[in-house]
């Protein structure tokens, strides 16, 4: 998990490039940001990602377990040095999503099917 992290930290130019190219083969764009704030760290997914005067901004995507600093559905500032993880679809596949792709594994053929089943699109 912390290798896909690092990789995901080091592409995060990458995609931002594709985030501001506004391509309509690309969409789902999320980030995934480290908070430290609670009882535990926990990784929480950020969609509707958008860019007013030099600053990214996103909505919290899931119910925060542990951090009591954000809410799910609140708009967020990105703070860039706590992405995990990133990810969008293009033309129907995952590009990024490391982290998803690590969890995945883990699962049992049946459990990963079912993941599978559950996104349209195709997770290599």
């Amino acid at each position: 998990m912390n290798a896909a992290i690092q990789a995901s930290k080091a592409t995060l130019p990458e995609f931002l490039r594709v985030l501001g190219q506004q391509d309509t083969a690309t969409s789902d764009f999320a980030l995934k940001v480290h908070y430290d704030d609670g009882p535990e760290p926990e990784h929480i997914w950020l969609s509707g990602l958008t860019s007013r005067n030099g600053k990214l901004y996103g909505v919290i995507s899931n119910t925060p377990e542990f951090t009591k600093a954000v809410k799910e559905g609140e708009t967020v500032e990105v703070d860039t040095s706590k992405v995990s993880d990133w990810k969008y679809v293009q033309n129907h596949r995952l590009v990024g999503g490391r982290t998803i792709k690590v969890l995945r594994d883990q699962l049992s053929p049946e459990e990963r099917k079912e993941l599978d089943a559950s996104v349209d699109y195709k997770i290599d």
